[in-house]
């Protein structure tokens, strides 16, 4: 039995070993690292000092829906700002997250790319999860156009957002310098 307690444990690190790691500063949050089961509870717990206004910064390039969209949900409703610094990569559920800032940063050298929910074993786009992200999207207040735009790339490709796309598909994004 305690065999098979201690190889319960090793399997577990080992499936959080890429968790998302949450480094707190005064008046921010920076998340860093894969976005898995768990990891809401610990932005909840990392972020119970930060007020409005105050700043999440993300760097992370893949992530699980749920967790994602738990996470924006509560930047969203806290109005915490998002950002991503230059040279850091935001992209996948990461690039979900970012859209929930209010306002939102990028700088030109910021990496932040978009595609649809896939299943991660079989790369298929899931119906049901995107299906989820275009109402997360749409209670965003993005158009149609907008949500076909950050959710047509499939699993092995990026729709790279830049400046000229936030004005064609109208996404509020505050520019910062390098």
């Amino acid at each position: 039995m305690k065999k098979f307690l201690f190889i319960l444990v090793l399997m577990a690190a080992a499936y959080n070993a890429n968790a998302a790691e949450f480094l707190v500063t005064t008046g921010s949050v920076k998340l860093e690292g894969d976005i898995v089961i768990g990891d809401y509870e610990k932005f909840i717990i990392a972020t119970k000092n930060l007020g409005p206004q105050d700043t999440i910064w993300l760097n992370s390039t893949c992530g699980s829906v749920k967790p994602g969209l738990d996470i924006a949900g509560m930047i969203r409703n806290k109005h915490w700002n998002t950002s991503v610094a230059a040279k850091d990569v935001c992209t996948s559920m990461c690039g979900f997250i970012w859209l929930a800032g209010s306002p939102r940063f990028s700088s030109p050298n910021s990496r932040i790319g978009f595609h649809g929910v896939f299943i991660k074993d079989t790369e298929q786009a899931s119906a049901g999860g995107n299906a989820v992200l275009g109402a997360y999207l749409r209670d965003l207040g993005f158009s149609f156009d907008t949500i076909y735009y950050l959710t047509q790339a499939p699993a092995d490709k990026m729709e790279w957002f830049n400046f000229e796309a936030a004005k064609k598909y109208d996404i509020p994004v505050v520019r910062t310098n390098d």
